[in-house]
């Protein structure tokens, strides 16, 4: 079957970011943080409290977020067992709400914008304003790859997206409360001299 360019680019997109490349993303991301925090003997504790090396935090911050959506989305889609468009343009298994795509891809990239912003106050800004927009693209490409292909409905992915949101803030609200009060007076401190 042939399709147009837009569908596509759908495909492509879609098995570029699939739940399956982001879960393996984050297994990857585990390994790096767990191996940091043996060789550098980093307490569980430090993680959280902030003394523990800033990719580990990073790469907890993104795991865990992407871990805890990517849970809550099949206890959703379980929960509502809403079928999938009978339109569908590609094969699909499993229920439709939510988009575990827009979850995931919401969640990982949402965290990787948190986590530079909390750990790394010192990101030079034109590299800091490339990475927000390369995400912000990624995550409404996707979701709108998700619709185009009409394996989903506009109210999963958006349902999707929010749980990804959602979680990424509950898992930075454990992290040390004076973070972002540190890049707000770091941040002042460079632009002030």
């Amino acid at each position: 079957m042939t399709y147009s360019p837009l569908v596509e680019w759908a495909i492509y997109l879609s098995a570029l970011f699939s739940p399956e490349m982001i879960i393996l993303f984050c297994w990857f991301l585990a390994a790096i943080a767990f191996s940091i925090a043996v060789l550098r003997k980093v307490k569980p504790k430090s993680i959280f409290k902030g003394s523990a090396p800033s990719l580990v935090k990073s790469c907890v911050l993104i795991v865990g977020s992407t871990a805890i959506a990517t849970v809550l989305s099949q206890i959703f889609k379980r929960m509502f067992r809403v079928a999938r468009p009978d339109n569908a343009l590609v094969q699909e298994i499993g229920f439709s709400f939510p988009s575990g795509h827009a979850t995931l891809v919401t969640a990982f990239f949402v965290a990787a914008i948190m986590s530079m912003y909390l750990f790394y106050p010192k990101f030079p800004m034109p590299l800091r304003r490339l990475k927000i927009c390369a995400s912000v693209l990624i995550i409404i490409g996707v979701c709108a790859s998700r619709l185009v292909l009409h394996v989903h409905r506009i109210e999963d992915v958006v349902f999707g997206a929010l749980i990804g949101l959602i979680t990424v803030l509950f898992v930075q609200s454990f992290f040390k409360k004076d973070i972002a009060v540190e890049y707000i007076h770091g941040n002042n401190s460079h632009t002030s001299h």
